[in-house]
């Protein structure tokens, strides 16, 4: 029609490169490192004070209560608590113990391994920091369980799709730990950040999107806590016949999102990204030696840089137009 014009400029953006994994030796030569099937576990770095070289940590993601403490040669530690394997059970403080680990995270300054011990069998939920050493010795970060909220009970752990990496707010050894909830009916599945003081074990809750989003369910497969620009990521799964690993970007800030199923990769880039999600399961993260593990399915870890890795997150959610 005469005199009606349409304006076809679209700003073109590229799909950002995937990140490269870390090769240092402590990440790389220990027991069971990138070796072919390993089931559903994780074989990751020992402590950095361990009595031998490459001594492993093996954290069984199936079941969710279960830790092994290994030598260089795959014989099983057992000093202490790791003797038998370490289960969530031991956790106990109060009356109260753990029946499954919600988080678990290695620090190579104080020498420990912390983690987050979860009590279903109580009302509401229990959930308590601690630390374990290479001797086997359990300490209760302030030495009690603290209550979740009474709605958001369920059986969960650290392989649950609904719970993200404990993660150290200042790096390895230093600030307070925290990890993102998602099955939180409480406030209508708008998240929540469980937030435990690192000196005290003191224990807090707080949402995490706007109180305007109209979720209609709990966000899947929590893959990776919120970046320096609040994205947060999703991984949903890998479409069998393409290959193509999805999930969801979400601005914890703004509550912008993505779909729930968007491609992380779509071949358009090559490395990082197409060895985090091989198999038809969710995607797993673990904050381990100052590094980021991640594997899934059958298929060995690798580790990266957090910063590397936040900066592709935040990539994507540019490319999307939700940063």
């Amino acid at each position: 029609m005469a005199g009606l014009s349409r304006n076809f400029l679209l700003k073109q953006k590229s799909f950002p490169d995937d990140p490269l994994p870390l090769y240092e030796d402590v990440h790389m030569q220990y027991y069971g490192s990138g070796q072919g099937n390993i089931g559903s576990n994780m074989y990751l770095p020992g402590f950095a004070n361990d009595d031998g070289n490459y001594y492993a940590i093996k954290v069984k993601l199936s079941g969710g209560s279960e830790i092994e403490y290994l030598q260089g040669d795959g014989t099983e530690i057992t000093t202490g608590n790791w003797n038998g394997s370490f289960y969530a059970s031991e956790v106990s403080a109060g009356g109260n113990s753990g029946n499954y680990f919600l988080g678990a995270y290695m620090d190579t300054t104080d020498n420990l391994l912390y983690g987050v011990a979860l009590n279903t069998t109580s009302t509401p939920d229990g959930v308590a920091l601690f630390s374990i050493n290479k001797s086997g010795t359990i300490t209760v970060i302030g030495g009690s369980f603290h209550d979740t909220t009474t709605a958001d009970n369920t059986t969960s752990s650290f392989n649950s799709a609904w719970v993200g990496p404990l993660r150290r707010t200042g790096g390895d050894g230093s600030g307070n730990f925290e990890l993102y909830f998602s099955y939180t009916p409480s406030n209508n599945y708008r998240l929540k950040k469980y937030a435990f003081n690192a000196s005290t074990g003191a224990f807090t809750e707080s949402d995490v999107l706007p109180a305007s989003i109209p979720f209609a369910s709990y966000v899947n497969g929590i893959f990776l806590p919120p970046t320096t620009n609040n994205i947060l990521m999703t991984h949903s799964g890998q479409d069998q016949d393409s290959g193509l690993m999805y999930g969801s970007l979400i601005n914890t800030s703004t509550g912008k999102h993505t779909s729930r199923y968007i491609a992380f990769n779509n071949q358009r880039s090559g490395g990082g990204m197409s060895s985090w999600f091989f198999g038809n399961v969710y995607a797993r993260t673990l904050y381990w030696r100052g590094a980021l593990y991640t594997g899934s399915g059958s298929f060995s870890a690798q580790a990266y840089d957090e910063t590397d890795i936040f900066n592709y997150v935040d990539q994507m959610a540019d490319y999307y137009g939700i940063l």
